[in-house]
């Protein structure tokens, strides 16, 4: 059971990772540094790898413990009360690390929409004054 709460413990800092950078993206958006936004996607993918292979180990742990077709409830309750004690909150943390992650990616996904919009909405209407060509071209910077 440790190589367990072991995964468990991982997938949860990665999703710790994974809120961070989506915090960072969020700032970036809402300023529209296009670089920035860039680099925290880059990064998310890389720790998303992490979680694929993480994923695998879970995967051949829970195999090895003959729980791979069990729920995370039924895996606490098949477990001894000393490692259901310890292993719970793991999962009540990691729990709320992937409801965080989800809420901050939908609101990252929503600000970028709208700069998109914006910005589709400008070269639409063929506004090439030199405002719209500071604030949506340049080294990378801005939307």
């Amino acid at each position: 059971m440790k190589e367990l709460k072991h995964v468990f413990e991982e997938f949860t800092h990665l999703f710790q990772e994974l809120t961070a950078m989506g915090k960072i993206k969020i700032l970036a958006a809402r300023n529209k540094r296009v670089g920035e936004v860039e680099y925290c996607i880059v990064r998310e993918q890389e720790i998303v790898m992490k979680l694929k292979s993480l994923e695998r180990e879970r995967t051949r742990v829970l195999d090895e413990l003959g729980l791979l077709e069990k729920s995370y409830s039924e895996i606490l309750e098949l477990m001894k009360p000393q490692e259901r004690e310890e292993i719970r909150p793991i999962f009540v943390q990691l729990s709320r690390e992937v409801q965080l992650f989800q809420a901050i990616q939908e609101n990252a996904y929503s600000i970028i929409q709208l700069n998109i919009q914006d910005m589709s909405q400008k070269l639409d209407n063929k506004h090439f004054d030199t405002q719209f060509l500071n604030e949506y071209t340049g080294a990378g910077v801005s939307w």
